[in-house]
């Protein structure tokens, strides 16, 4: 797996938590990539520019989408297999503690 960046995987969990579609996670990292270049808004400009100088890339936003569409095949092993659901709490600690 190629996500190494902190955070990409919680990123993705929080997505996942919130039941956020990827589109809306691109929308997220980067509005313009999903709006066009002369969408008014942007959200992560100082991480994205140096990035861009730093790898020639928004690399975050690579890496979390990457980490996103791997989710999506199930290729991050079974804690990430079922959606999240914030009202149901840790099922899986309850049942270890019962």
């Amino acid at each position: 797996m190629d996500c190494l960046a902190p955070g990409c995987l919680e990123t993705v969990c929080y997505a996942r938590l919130y039941a956020l579609t990827r589109d809306e996670l691109r929308y997220i990292l980067d509005p313009a990539d999903v709006m066009g270049a002369d969408y008014p808004s942007e959200t992560f400009r100082g991480l994205k520019n140096n990035e861009m100088k730093e790898f020639g890339e928004y690399r975050t936003a690579r890496l979390v989408l990457a980490a996103w569409d791997q989710l999506e095949r199930g290729e991050l092993g079974w804690w990430f297999a079922e959606p999240m659901n914030a009202n149901s709490g840790n099922n899986r600690a309850e049942e270890t503690t019962r």
